[in-house]
């Protein structure tokens, strides 16, 4: 291996700045503040595009509350429904034994 001289530092020098022009310019590199900044920026944009799991479970707790409630109305209409077909029936069985 050649010695490391000042000499064969500026003779590797223009190499060692494409080198490093290069990666910097990849962006291959990054410090922590960039790191930083780039988590900050990741959070942002997640909070506005997605819902947090404590809204979504309200949305869903929401949900099954409106559902039940459709279901107990429904239940009430069909009690409903059913009374006045018995009473449908007891008039048309009170015709019918008029009628005899």
């Amino acid at each position: 291996m050649p010695e490391l001289t000042f000499q064969t530092f500026m003779d590797l020098a223009p190499f060692l700045l494409l080198v490093y022009l290069f990666f910097r310019k990849e962006k291959l590199f990054v410090t922590p503040h960039q790191l930083a900044e780039m988590k900050t920026e990741i959070i942002k944009e997640v909070s506005q595009n997605f819902l947090s799991l404590i809204v979504f479970k309200e949305f869903e707790k929401r949900m099954e509350t409106n559902f039940e409630n459709i279901d107990n109305r429904m239940e009430e209409g069909t009690e409903r429904f059913n009374k006045i077909d018995q009473t449908l029936e007891h008039i048309v069985d009170l015709i019918i034994k008029k009628g005899k």
